[in-house]
Formats: C-alpha cells, structure tokens, sequence
C-alpha cells in the first residue's frame, strides 16, 4: 500500500467534485430562487403553452433528475386540475391525489404550472444549480490562494488558478527564497512588486520579510488597505480568471471569511456578499479588534471576490452540508479532497449515497 495525499491542482480538483455533488444532494437553501427566463424554453419560451413530461424531460435532460421530474410534472397536473383549468377529458380528475394520477406521455400541461411547481421543488432547484449555474470554487489558505473553474463539459477539463499569498502572507516572517523572488518581486509584476516591498519588507536589503502586524493584534487601517491592494495587484499579474459569473462556493478560509461576517450559508449576490465583508471589517477595525489575523483573511477574501467574480455572479460559503442518506436520517458531509476522491474512485460522482435521494 502507498500513501498518496494529493496536493496543488489535484487537490483543487478533488474538492471541486466534492463541492458539484454536495451542492446537489446537501441541504443548499434555495428558498427564494426563480427560474429566470433563459431556463424558461419550453415550446419556445411561451408561456401560453402547454408541454408533455416528455417535453419536459428533453428540455431539463442535463440536470439527470428524470424521476424527480416525472413527480414535479404530476404535481403540476395535478394543481392545474385543481384550478380548474383543465377542460378535456384526457385531463387529470379534480380532487385526485398525485399518488393516483397517472398521466400518459402525451398529457398537456400548461408551461406556466409547469415553472410553478418547479420552482417549489428544492432537489430540482439544486440540480439546476449543480448543472447550469454552479462555476466553481473560491479557497484560501495560510500561504496561497486558488480559483478552481467549473467546465460544464467535463469535470476532467476544468481549470485551477492560484497566487502566492494567503492569510498568513502578512503576519509572520519568511526567509525570502527564489520562490519568493518570482512570486513577490519580479519584474514583470512590478505592481505586486512595489506592494510586496512595501508592505512586508521596507527599506534596506530584501533578505527576509516582516511581519505587518501580528496575528493577535489589532491592525493599522493604513496597513490593511495597503495589503488588499497587493492581493488585487497580485491576483491581476498572476492572470487570475475575472469576471465570472453563475455560481461560486467559498472553501476553506473563504468560508471562515463569511463565518466571521455573519453570512456563511447564505447564497449572496456579489456586490451583497462584498458589503457583508467589509461591514466586518470597518466593525473589527473601529473596535480596535486583536483579530490580526480574521482582518488579514476578510481583506485577502474581499481582493479575491472582487477580481474573480462579475457583479452578477453568486456566492455562497459553506462547510458543513447534511446529506439524506435513509429516510428521514442525515448525514453531515464536508466538502473536502477526501470525499472528492472517494467519489472519482468509486464512479459515484454523478450519483448519491446509498439509500440517498438523487
């Protein structure tokens, strides 16, 4: 037996697999959520129409949820029935219960009942996430970051962008190396350069870095500034992806960020997200926080969020996720490398747990 801890891009990817399918089969609120109109292609886009589950099914055929679409299209009849808006016989009798109703492929239900019930269905508002909307992951360590890029073709296409600095980047002190010469200070990142220099060595030879504050300290607000200006400088000369948009799911220290502010769980648009963040911040800072070290990760999240994401683009944090497995019983799953590898190996990524509902 050989031990193998992956690391770099095969981590990233092993927890972006691990995210895709917890985002589906966990416990992700979509309370609220409404199928906008590029999902509404049902005969068309017209919403005067009808549509057969067979329809349905070719229209939403990439979220692999036939069943739980089967049983949405039933409710739907059945609603519509008991609306009194179905008029021919071939409909589904009022007062039925949808155990008992039975509709034949070629059954025509109004596209607008249709959205309805669809949209009242938390599994298939989260399969549509996972399928359509769901762009990646955002993450954050003590000594880099990284932006892991869904493709919808192929999980094995997708994409891992990083940069040199994490959390911990401004509170303690390195022995500079050739690393930190290529990653800091070359030439060809002179932005990243000037910040670097200035934030973390000042004056004199470069031979080690500094701390700018300490991790259990409060923080100059000048300081903090001029370390979320070296994270955006570092994270444009390091081409990191920007404006993107659908779905993003903070990991790791992303996830602590949103912790501290109080919005973790939440699906938040990004200029909302953005707010919660700094409102945060300006709070830890007025109060004269020893937080060194949450400040120095809000600050490193916020640089990271705003040249990644498009302002239309979602966000939401979350660690824990509960998962049905038998029932009415749940699991808590987190979303980490582990998992990830446990679903490529035993060929369940696209699946559920046993016992689970897809």
């Amino acid at each position: 037996v050989v031990a193998h801890t992956p690391a770099g891009v095969e981590e990233a990817m092993y927890e972006l697999w691990a995210t895709e399918w917890v985002v589906q089969h966990g416990d992700l609120d979509v309370t609220g959520f409404k199928l906008s109109p590029v999902h509404r292609t049902l005969q068309g886009g017209r919403l005067d129409a009808s549509a057969t589950l067979g329809e349905v099914t070719a229209a939403f055929a990439d979220l692999r949820a036939d069943a739980d679409l089967a049983a949405m299209y039933r409710r739907a009849a059945q609603a519509w029935s008991n609306e009194g808006l179905a008029g021919d016989a071939g409909s589904p009798t009022a007062g039925s219960s949808e155990a008992t109703v039975a509709l034949p492929d070629t059954s025509q239900v109004p596209c607008m009942a249709i959205y309805k019930a669809f949209e009242t269905d938390a599994k298939l508002m989260r399969a549509l996430l996972r399928a359509r909307l769901f762009a990646g992951t955002l993450s954050a360590g003590s000594g880099s970051s990284q932006v892991t890029l869904r493709r919808a073709e192929s999980l094995e296409s997708s994409m891992v962008h990083s940069i040199p600095l994490g959390n911990r980047t401004p509170l303690v002190s390195m022995k500079l190396t050739q690393g930190h010469e290529e990653a800091f200070f070359a030439k060809n990142r002179p932005r990243t350069r000037v910040k670097a220099r200035e934030l973390l060595c000042g004056p004199g030879p470069m031979k080690d870095t500094r701390p700018a504050w300490t991790e259990d300290g409060p923080v100059e607000p000048k300081r903090l500034a001029l370390w979320g200006d070296l994270v955006e400088a570092c994270a444009e000369e390091n081409n990191l992806p920007t404006q993107q948009r659908g779905l993003f799911v903070g990991i790791s220290a992303v996830f602590h960020a949103a912790s501290e502010a109080k919005c973790d769980g939440l699906v938040l648009e990004r200029d909302d997200f953005i707010e919660r963040l700094e409102r945060r911040r300006d709070e830890l800072v007025a109060e004269g926080s020893k937080a060194g070290r949450a400040l120095s990760n809000i600050t490193l999240v916020l640089g990271l969020v705003r040249t990644v994401l498009h302002r239309s683009a979602l966000i939401v944090c979350k660690r824990k996720w509960k998962i049905a497995c038998r029932g009415e019983e749940t699991a808590d799953f987190l979303a980490t490398w582990t998992l990830g590898f446990y679903l490529k190996q035993t060929g369940v990524l696209n699946g559920h747990v046993e016992g689970a509902a897809a």
